[in-house]
Parts: C-alpha cells; sequence; structure tokens
C-alpha cells in the first residue's frame, strides 16, 4: 500500500493524505458520464427562470393584495 502525505502552507493549516493511487497506461479510452448539450441546458436553465419570475410574479400579487387588504382594515 502506497501513502503519500502533502501539507500545504496556506493560513487554513489543512493537509491531505493520499492512499492506494494508480494509473493506466494501457492506452484504453476514459469513459465519461453523460454530458448534456449546451443548447438542451440552456433550454432547462430557461425553463427555471421562466418558472422562477412566475412564482415571484405571483407573489408579488399576493402581497400587494395583503397589503391593500390590511390598509383597508385600517381605513375602515
Amino acid at each position: 500500500m502506497s501513502t503519500a502525505t502533502v501539507t500545504p502552507v496556506n493560513p487554513l493549516n489543512m493537509s491531505v493524505t493520499l492512499t492506494d493511487w494508480a494509473y493506466d497506461d494501457s492506452g484504453a479510452k476514459i469513459t465519461a458520464g453523460a454530458i448534456p448539450e449546451p443548447s438542451s441546458a440552456a433550454l432547462a436553465m430557461s425553463g427555471a427562470l421562466v418558472l422562477g419570475a412566475a412564482g415571484l410574479r405571483q407573489w408579488r400579487k399576493r402581497k400587494a393584495a395583503t397589503a391593500k387588504n390590511v390598509g383597508d382594515l385600517i381605513a375602515s
């Protein structure tokens, strides 16, 4: 078993200990997980923004309606 300890000089006094490392020199390809296309990620983010904006709009409407109702109660 191989062990290496790395202690960097930093203000947090953190240290890192590595145990059992290996490398592959067989020439085999490294497989990566599924990476979405940029257009798919952009579509998902724009959908999240639309839903967030709709929720914010409803929240502001409810807040304004509540403030109006409280103002009416105070005025009467």
